[in-house]
Formats: structure tokens, C-alpha cells, sequence
């Protein structure tokens, strides 16, 4: 209990920490270069009259300011001065190469700790399994000629049901990928064998990845997979919504509820992983699109079409696709197959609908407190989290919104750890946005405006793995001028 109560008391402190160099105080900070050593660094702007005043660096010395170091995850005091650098301290970003290779991952994703996901997923910690190091595996990476980082591409990732990525080369593949603009990437040793948490956190290790190092669409991060590789990119579609756009499972799907047999009413099988809640739940059913790709004499053809009418059907995602491939047992689906598939995730959404008719913000707004308390007594405190901050969200006049606020300041106080995971989910599509802006900015020669959004972004969000590649970026731009 004393360990605790230490633990929440330093991981409250962190948010306290956190929360000094966030938003709210960005305008206190000014990136500038280290008039002793030319580093780039950040430096508390001085107030005068309640406002911060910005600095000119070529006329004051090192001395006269208080300096934070960047690039250790958020600005931090300089202790002891560095020796003078002769010109940047890091490279520029690459290019991101094209053509068929296989290369290894340095970060690994927010949302791929062990914890989080057996959180999301509603699963109990297992001593088998263990946190994965991503140094340890390899990956196949697919990039079409055409691409030159002017036009965003889609990623498709593929979770193989073997420890060899053969889809691609097999069934010939790579023509659809050239045409409808797509980066495949897959992870090698993630087969039926390997335990599913590190199957699905190398999924989004590689989604985290790619986008860092190509231009990529917000809105076609998509995953597939066959058989057991084809239930897990089910569940990414599902349970992490917030990562992927859509989902094509081949010869193997999942659901979170029970479903019964189509064939057979009395049978059927059970949920595997808990609903997912809030905002992710909502991005699922009304945005992702699922397509459900078995074959006529597939074994799991008979659980796949159930789960398409008593899952997705009854259920009423507004995006899910059942095909089925005559003749075909449980094997890759053929090129023209894929295609198809591929077609109907990039169709145009249906237009998102409003309010519900008929739904009482109050009576909805007090069933989502019920479902929270529900979370909080079985000990899913992440859950009941999203789905509280969702219905402040969704229901800021109710009475239920200034309970559900409550139940939040509570969460925070015996949970800081879930609440600072949350509040970094929610500020990474700000975080892309940001970085999509500055490339666009150095795309048009604009570097001034460039370096205002890329400072902005590494005081604003330090904790973020974008800050770093933002530092990176700034000081391959930092010399440079607008360009008419």
C-alpha cells in the first residue's frame, strides 16, 4: 500500500511536470541557437507587463538567459555548457526510399506497451506474455516506384500466419499496391505461434513507423492478414480504431460479442477481446470499413458470414463488406480478390450522421455513467476513462457530464498513469497535423513559417515521438530563408 501511494504521488508529480510545458505555457518558451555552443535550445522568454517578450538571439549571451536542452523528451536546464558545434547536430530527415526491402524499427508505437493493450483488449496479464523488444524483429517494407513524398499513400500492413511474409510475392500483389497507391509492411517471426499482443504491437510498430518516414494519408491506414494473421488485423480494426481506418480479414475473423452459428443457432462462438469504448467505439462503427474475405470451401467460411450478420449487421456498423471467393479454401485470397477489397475501403464514407433521432442526451449521458461505474468495479479503469471523457464530450449540459468530471478528477488523482495516456492519445492527430503542416511549409519554401510550427510543436508536445524528428528537421531548415 505505502509503494502505492509513493508510485501515484511521483506519477502525479510527472503530470505536474508534464502540464509545465504543455499548451498553456508554450508562449513562455522560444527556440533559439545557444549563443555558446550553437545548439538549438529552448529558453524562458521574460515577462514584462504580463506578457512574454520574444528574444533576439544575436544580441544576448548565454549568460543572460535560462536555457532548457531539447530533445530528451521535453526541455530540461542545461547543467554544464557544451563544447561549440560546427554546424547542425543532426541530419536532415530522409527521403524514404522505394522499391522492395527489409529493414528493422527503432520506435515502438504509444499505443503497442503491453499494458495498454491488455487494457483495451479487456485480457488479464499473462506471465507468458512478456514485453517485446522491436530491435528483435525484422520487416518487410513495399514502397511503389511512383512514390516521390508529394502525393500522401495509404499503408496496409499484413500480419502473415507463419513466421515468413509471403502474401506480397505470392499472389502478386505488388501491381495493386502500385496502383492504388499503398506501402506494405509486415513483420517477420509474427505467425499463429507468436503470442497475439506482440502480433498486434508490431502491427502498429510498423504503422508508427512508416509514417514518420513517408507522406502518408490520415485516413488509409488499413491492416490484413491470413487466418490467425487475418483475426488479429480484425481486432486492430475494432479495438484500435484510433490507429487503423479499416480491416481486411482473410479465412479468419474475430468479434467482441457472442456469435452464433449461422448454420447452426445453437452454436457459435465467444467474444474475444472487450467492446471497445468512447470515441474509439464510435470511430469504428461509423468511419472504419471492414471486409470480410473468405472462400467458398474455407473451414472458417461458416464463422466469418456469422460474424458479418450477427456482428457487424446486427450491430449496425455502417461499413462492413462480406466476399466471398468461389472455390477457394483457406489460403491468400487471389490479387483480383484483394483488389476488391482495397476498392471498398478507399469508397467514399456515407455521410456521417448527426444526433440520433429519439436519443435523450440526459438518459444516454446517465447510461454511459452507469457503464463507467461498471468499468471502474471490475478494475478497467482505462476504459471507464475514455468513456467519461467521451460523454463530457458528447453530453456537456447534462448533469451526468459533471458527475462523469468528477469520476475524471478521481481517476486522475488514483490513476495518473491512464490519464496521461489518454491525454496523449487525444493530442496525437494535433501532433500529425502540426508535422504534416511544416512539410507542407518547406514543400513551398516558406522555412519562416516552418520553424514557428516545428518550434511550436516540440515545446507544445515534447513528450511525443514527433518532437524529435520536428528538432531534427528545424535545424536542417535553421539557416535557410523563405524562397519567393
Amino acid at each position: 500500500m505505502r509503494l502505492n501511494r509513493i508510485f501515484v504521488g511521483i506519477a502525479t508529480s510527472l503530470l505536474g511536470v508534464c502540464s509545465a510545458f504543455g499548451a498553456g505555457s508554450r508562449k513562455h518558451l522560444q527556440i533559439i541557437r545557444n549563443p555558446d555552443t550553437g545548439k538549438l535550445v529552448a529558453i524562458r522568454m521574460p515577462v514584462i507587463d504580463g506578457k512574454p517578450q520574444r528574444v533576439d538571439e544575436a544580441k544576448v549571451s548565454a549568460g543572460d538567459l535560462r536555457i532548457y536542452e531539447l530533445g530528451r523528451g521535453r526541455p530540461i536546464p542545461l547543467k554544464n555548457a557544451s563544447k561549440p558545434a560546427n554546424g547542425p547536430t543532426s541530419r536532415p530527415a530522409k527521403l524514404g526510399r522505394t522499391g522492395f526491402y527489409r529493414t528493422k524499427f527503432s520506435q515502438r508505437s504509444p499505443h503497442s506497451s503491453l499494458k495498454g493493450m491488455l487494457a483495451k483488449l479487456g485480457w488479464k496479464k499473462d506471465p507468458k506474455f512478456d514485453d517485446y523488444s522491436l530491435e528483435n524483429f525484422t520487416f518487410e517494407v513495399y514502397v511503389p516506384r511512383n512514390y516521390d513524398g508529394t502525393k500522401p499513400y495509404g499503408i496496409m500492413v499484413y500480419i502473415s500466419p507463419s513466421p515468413y511474409v509471403y502474401h506480397i510475392n505470392v499472389r502478386g500483389y505488388r501491381a495493386i499496391y502500385d496502383k492504388h497507391s499503398l506501402i506494405h509492411v509486415a513483420a517477420y517471426n509474427s505467425g499463429n505461434k507468436q503470442y497475439v499482443p506482440t502480433r498486434l504491437g508490431l502491427a502498429m510498430d510498423a504503422v508508427h513507423n512508416i509514417k514518420r518516414m513517408y507522406n502518408i494519408a490520415k485516413d488509409r491506414i488499413y491492416v490484413t492478414g491470413t487466418s490467425g494473421g487475418g483475426r488479429c488485423s480484425a481486432m486492430l480494426g475494432l479495438g484500435f480504431a484510433d490507429v487503423f481506418d479499416g480491416a481486411i480479414p482473410q479465412v479468419g475473423c474475430y468479434f467482441f460479442t457472442r456469435i452464433m452459428s449461422l448454420e447452426n443457432p445453437k452454436k457459435g462462438w465467444s467474444g474475444r477481446f472487450n467492446r471497445p469504448t468512447g470515441a474509439i467505439f464510435r470511430k469504428a462503427k461509423l468511419t472504419n470499413r471492414f471486409v470480410l474475405l473468405t472462400g467458398e470451401r474455407d473451414f472458417n467460411r461458416n464463422e466469418t458470414e456469422s460474424i458479418h450478420v450477427n456482428g457487424f449487421k446486427k450491430l449496425n456498423f455502417k461499413h462492413a463488406t462480406y466476399l466471398e471467393v468461389k472455390g477457394m479454401g483457406h489460403t491468400i485470397a487471389p490479387a483480383k480478390y484483394m483488389e476488391k477489397g482495397i476498392v471498398t475501403l478507399d469508397a467514399p464514407l456515407k455521410a456521417r450522421p448527426g444526433r440520433t433521432p429519439g436519443v435523450i442526451p440526459a438518459l444516454a449521458a446517465s447510461k454511459a455513467i452507469r457503464l463507467a461505474q461498471r468499468l471502474i468495479k471490475t478494475s478497467k479503469h482505462e476504459s471507464a476513462y475514455a468513456e467519461l471523457a467521451d460523454l463530457a464530450v458528447r453530453y456537456p449540459t447534462t448533469a451526468s457530464a459533471a458527475k462523469a468530471k468528477r469520476m475524471i478528477a478521481e481517476l486522475k488523482r488514483t490513476h495518473p498513469r491512464i490519464a496521461a495516456s489518454h491525454v496523449y492519445d487525444q493530442q496525437q492527430s494535433r501532433v500529425d497535423a502540426a508535422m504534416t503542416t511544416a512539410k507542407k511549409q518547406i514543400s513551398a519554401k516558406q522555412f519562416s513559417k516552418a520553424k514557428q510550427t516545428l518550434g511550436d510543436l516540440i515545446v507544445t508536445w515534447p513528450d511525443h515521438t514527433e518532437a524529435k524528428d520536428a528538432l531534427s528537421i528545424l535545424e536542417s531548415i535553421w539557416g535557410k530563408t523563405d524562397q519567393p
